[in-house]
């Protein structure tokens, strides 16, 4: 939500989640094909926090982070931004 708020961003979630940047997908899932459930419980819940999100049932816990990468890579664009956060094995950054 905070990057569909974000002029440079699209501005629906549908949008930004699909988004191409130079050919990249900004989420790989999308480009990856991996779009099948595998584990319904695991995507109700998913379902349940986007929903909450969504409809502004819980705050930002990104701490206003537009981007995001797992912390087994090191992108050079993350020596850019400012850490806001890390949530599991996912670091978050305002930019």
């Amino acid at each position: 939500m905070n990057r569909v708020r974000d002029k440079r961003f699209p501005d629906t979630p549908c949008a930004v989640i699909n988004q191409k940047a130079r050919g990249v997908c900004q989420f790989s899932w999308v480009c990856e094909g991996k779009k099948r459930i595998h584990d319904m419980a695991v995507y109700a819940r998913a379902r349940r926090v986007a929903e909450d999100v969504y409809l502004k049932n819980v705050g930002d816990v990104t701490r206003g982070a537009k981007f995001y990468h797992a912390n087994y890579v090191s992108p050079s664009w993350g020596r850019v931004f400012k850490r806001t956060t890390v949530i599991g094995d996912h670091i978050f950054y305002k930019g």
